[in-house]
């Protein structure tokens, strides 16, 4: 819907944005690019992206900010890479945009909310029951 239709829901929503700070923690598929697009359509937005390649799709994205590499495999290191990004770019929400991504947010909930506002997430168990389909949830 366009900013200047008549549902005024839409238009106070944008209007109270005056300027976001987004940090895509996994931003290595097309994934991230889908949302750097979405987010486009919203003023005031700036997304970075951190990614585990060299070469993400969505750092050649016109939308995206800046990009970040990090090839950390444990949580700790990856929270280290969120926060010294939060620190220097003055990020204002971690959004993770794949399944990978929104196990680690659910999983270091805690800690990273302490820095940095997190979007509303399941638990990580509920989450992790809800993307291990084939497993069975009642005997």
């Amino acid at each position: 819907m366009h900013p200047e239709s008549n549902n005024s829901l839409y238009c106070c929503s944008l209007a109270k944005i005056n300027s976001l700070s987004v940090l895509i923690p996994d931003g290595e598929t097309w994934d991230a690019v889908k949302v750097l697009r979405c987010l486009n359509h919203v003023p005031g937005i700036t997304v970075h992206v951190l990614a585990k390649s060299r070469l993400p799709l969505a750092r050649l994205s016109r939308y995206c900010s800046s990009c970040h590499f990090n090839i950390s495999e444990n949580d700790e290191d990856w929270i280290r890479a969120i926060r010294s990004l939060v620190r220097n770019l003055r990020i204002d929400v971690v959004l993770p945009v794949t399944e990978r991504g929104v196990e680690f947010v659910a999983r270091n909930r805690k800690t990273i909310s302490e820095f940095v506002a997190v979007p509303p997430l399941a638990d990580y168990d509920s989450i992790t029951l809800g993307f291990n389909k084939g497993v069975k949830s009642f005997p």
